[in-house]
C-alpha cells in the first residue's frame, strides 16, 4: 500500500505565538511531507533518488521443486572423487575415479638397477565432503576397459568402466584435506615387477603411447570396505606425477615418473543410494518432487545432478495489477535451511539457468548487458542463518514483456563449472516454510 499527500497547505496569518501542540502537529506534517515526495532505493551498486509512486510486492507464488538431470560431464576436470559418504538426507554417495598414464619419464636402464617399489601419489585438494576426522579407505584396480575408443567423446557420472577384481594396492589413513600431505598407496610387488622389466629391457611397449596404454589401460580409484567417512578430492592435472617408480644403482637411489595421460579422458563416477531418502521417489529425469512432499524444502547438488526447480505462476497476475508502473527492482532471496550446513559448507558457487517442461539445462540466467548473474551471500552469524540474493529485474522485466500463460521457470544449481567434480549440497526453503522461506521481491513504479 502507498499514501498520497497533499502537498498545497494553505495557512492563515497567525499570531507568531505558538501553542507547544501546534508547532508539534506543524512539525510532524513537514516532515511527513517532505519523506514522501522523494524516496531513496538501492538501484544496482548505487543509491538513487526516485520520484513518484513505489511499490514493493513481495507475495509472489513461488512454487518449488526437487529435480535430476539424467547424467553430467564428469571427465576433463583435472579433479578425481573418491569416497562414499552418507548425510542423512540425500542418501549414500559414492564415488569412484578413472585414469590413464603417459609413457614413463625414463626408459632403458643400466644392468645393475634394482627395483624399490611403485606407489601411486594422491594430492589433496582441500575439498572434502563429509567428515575427514573418520578414516578413509581407497582401493587401487587395473581397468580392464579402454577409456579411449571411436566411439569416445566423454564420459560423464552414470558411465561404466570395467576393471579388475584384483586390488593392486590400498590404503587407510586420516586424511588432513589442507595439511598439503601426500598420500601413498603402495602398489603389489607383482605389478611393480613387471613394470620395471618392461623399463630395464626397453621393451616395445614403451614405442609408443598407443603400446603402452594396451599394456597399462588405466587405473580405477575407488573406495574400500565399507569406509563411508567423507568423499576426498584429488588433483589430476596431466602435470602431476601421479605414479612414480623407486629404485637404485648401488647406493644411489632414483625414481621413474609417470603422469595422468590426457585429463580429457579421466572421469569420476558417482552413485546416489536414495533408498532411505526423502529422494528416494527421484528416479527419472522427468520426475518433479514437489516441496510440500519434501518437508517444504528442496535440494540442490553438484556431481549427482540434483537440482532445485522454481515457477512463478503469479507474474502475470502481478502485472495486470500493476499495468501502469514499471519495474525498478526484482530481488529472488533464496535461504538455506539453518543448521543444514553445519558439517558440509555452503557452495560458493550457484546459479539459476533457463529450462523448459522437460528440466532441461539450459543456459545462465543473465543481465542487461549479458552478464551471468552471481548471487551475493550474505551470513548472519549472530542468528546463524544466510542468503543467497539473486538480481532478477532483467528476467522479471522480459517475462512482463513476453508473459505467457505457462509460469515462468528457472533451475537452480551448483555452477555448472563445479558440476563434474564436487558433491557441493544446497538445503533450502520454499515460500512455505517457517524459518527460511524463499521470497520474489519486486520494485514497481510510476512517476
Amino acid at each position: 500500500m502507498f499514501t498520497k499527500f497533499n502537498r498545497d497547505i494553505r495557512t492563515e496569518n497567525q499570531s507568531p505565538c505558538y501553542s507547544p501542540f501546534a508547532i508539534l502537529i506543524v512539525s510532524m506534517l513537514f516532515f511527513l511531507f517532505a519523506c514522501t515526495e522523494e524516496q531513496i532505493f538501492t538501484v544496482g551498486d548505487n543509491l538513487t533518488e526516485i520520484k513518484g509512486d513505489v511499490i514493493m510486492v513481495d507475495t509472489a507464488t513461488i512454487n518449488s521443486f526437487t529435480v535430476r538431470a539424467d547424467s553430467l560431464q564428469t571427465s576433463g576436470y583435472d579433479y578425481a572423487l573418491v569416497g562414499s559418504y552418507d548425510d542423512g538426507v540425500l542418501g549414500k554417495i559414492t564415488a569412484s575415479s578413472y585414469f590413464k598414464l603417459s609413457l614413463p619419464s625414463v626408459t632403458g636402464l643400466s644392468d645393475n638397477a634394482k627395483l624399490d617399489s611403485v606407489c601411486l601419489i594422491l594430492k589433496p585438494t582441500g575439498y572434502c565432503y563429509g567428515d575427514s576426522t573418520r578414516p578413509f579407505t581407497v582401493e587401487v584396480h587395473q581397468l580392464t576397459d579402454d577409456l579411449e575408443n571411436d566411439e569416445f567423446s566423454a564420459w560423464y557420472n552414470t558411465s561404466e568402466i570395467k576393471y579388475n577384481s584384483e586390488i593392486l594396492g590400498s590404503k587407510t589413513s586420516v586424511i588432513k584435506p589442507n595439511s598439503g600431505k601426500l598420500l601413498m598407496v603402495k602398489l603389489s610387488e607383482t605389478f611393480g615387477r613387471n613394470l620395471f622389466d618392461i623399463i630395464y629391457k626397453d621393451g616395445e611397449e614403451l614405442e609408443s603411447q598407443d603400446n603402452f596404454s594396451k599394456y597399462l589401460k588405466g587405473f580405477a580409484l575407488v573406495p574400500g570396505g565399507t569406509s563411508t567417512g567423507s568423499v576426498m578430492q584429488f588433483s589430476t592435472a596431466d602435470s602431476i606425477e601421479i605414479m612414480r617408480m623407486y629404485y637404485h644403482i648401488g647406493q644411489e637411489d632414483f625414481t621413474i615418473d609417470f603422469n595422468v595421460y590426457q585429463t580429457t579422458v579421466q572421469f569420476n563416477k558417482i552413485t546416489a543410494d536414495y533408498t532411505n531418502s526423502i529422494l528416494k521417489e527421484l528416479t527419472k529425469h522427468e520426475d518433479q518432487l514437489p516441496s510440500s512432499v519434501t518437508g517444504n524444502v528442496t535440494y540442490c547438488q553438484a556431481g549427482t545432478g540434483v537440482m532445485t526447480r522454481l515457477e512463478f505462476p503469479s507474474l502475470k497476475s502481478i502485472f495486470e495489477a500493476y499495468p501502469a508502473y514499471k519495474i525498478l527492482r526484482a530481488d529472488l532471496v533464496i535461504k538455506p535451511v539453518t543448521g543444514s550446513y553445519s558439517l558440509i559448507p555452503l557452495p560458493g558457487n550457484i546459479n539459476l539457468y533457463y529450462t523448459n517442461t522437460l528440466n532441461d539445462f539450459g543456459s545462465s540466467l543473465s543481465d542487461a548487458d549479458d552478464n551471468t548473474i552471481n548471487p551475493t551471500l550474505t551470513v548472519d552469524k549472530m542468528y546463524n542463518t544466510s542468503a543467497y540474493t539473486f538480481d532478477l529485474t532483467n528476467f522479471i522485466t522480459q517475462s512482463l514483456k513476453n508473459i505467457k500463460d505457462d509460469a515462468p521457470s528457472l533451475l537452480l544449481s551448483i555452477n555448472s563449472n563445479y558440476l563434474g567434480h564436487s558433491l557441493d549440497r544446497l538445503c533450502l526453503g520454499d515460500s512455505k516454510h517457517s524459518s527460511d522461506a524463499i521470497q520474489l521481491r519486486i520494485v514497481f513504479w510510476k512517476y
